[in-house]
């Protein structure tokens, strides 16, 4: 009867799953970042426009404001999702 001794190659394996499991988790997170990385440019363009609006201190400004800020609380959710 002959004994092999696998240690070495249930270590490589184990090692290797590892790896996989954390470029998977690499990729995941990279893919959070850009997902939130646009709804968080519009939000920050936006509220800029906003702030430039409402300081026309005129009834188109104060709308256009408005509509601004709709537009950061629809990506504010969008994040949120």
């Amino acid at each position: 009867s002959h004994l092999i001794d696998i240690t070495a190659q249930r270590a490589l394996e184990a090692q290797a799953f590892g790896a996989a499991k954390l470029a998977t988790l690499g990729e995941m997170a990279a893919n959070l970042a850009h997902e939130l990385n646009q709804p968080l440019a519009i939000i920050t363009l936006a509220s800029e426009n906003a702030v430039i609006s409402l300081e026309a201190a005129t009834p188109e400004g104060t709308a256009a404001a408005l509509e601004t800020l709709e537009l950061i609380a629809r990506q504010a959710v969008r994040c949120k999702a």
